[in-house]
């Protein structure tokens, strides 16, 4: 049986360190089973708001874990727009260095949002009223295709399967709510 943080992206599996709590199976979007707990998500922006911590692992075609990336992913509501913002230690092999994201999240509906880049360019809708959601993005010549997993109100996982003429890896994503500050 496969635990939540197990994932086959066309046909390579990538299993990440650390599972939560076994569930059964899941019908994606796609109509795949996914072995997954789909803990639904009604209002994105509360479930969303605050600080996580993440753990990212860059995952090469012959399935090795090629990089990590370690840090804190916030979201704050300004203006109508969750505004997300990450920074931590990025490790390429022996490379080391500090890594930072930003992106905006426009709530549509309470279950429903859209994700923009900071550039303005729209990156992907999410909806997780199901507790997965799966989506794609063209990059130029590169397809990146993700999915969206909600375990519990506190823990939910991000993985992007990326494939394209010089490239395939994927990034699974890990995110477990901070406690917030008093």
């Amino acid at each position: 049986m496969r635990g939540p943080f197990d994932k086959v992206f066309a046909g390579n599996e990538v299993a990440a360190k650390e599972d939560p709590p076994r569930c059964g199976p899941t019908v994606a979007s796609s109509g795949h089973t996914v072995g997954v707990c789909a803990y639904p998500i009604t209002d994105l922006s509360k479930f969303l708001r605050g600080s996580w911590d993440l753990a990212r692992d860059i995952v090469g075609a012959d399935g090795a874990v090629a990089g990590r990336f370690a840090g804190v992913g916030v979201f704050t509501v300004r203006e109508g727009l969750l505004y997300y913002e990450e920074s931590g230690r990025l490790r390429i092999g022996d490379r080391r260095s500090e890594a930072t994201r930003s992106l905006r999240y426009r709530p549509e509906r309470a279950e429903y949002c859209t994700v923009w880049f900071d550039d303005g360019h729209f990156f992907h809708d999410l909806r997780l009223d199901s507790g997965i959601w799966q989506v794609g993005h063209p990059c130029g010549q590169d397809h990146y295709g993700g999915t969206f997993e909600v375990f519990d109100s506190d823990q939910w996982r991000q993985s992007w399967y990326v494939s394209g003429p010089g490239k395939t890896y994927s990034l699974i994503t890990r995110y477990t709510r901070l406690p917030r500050a008093r």
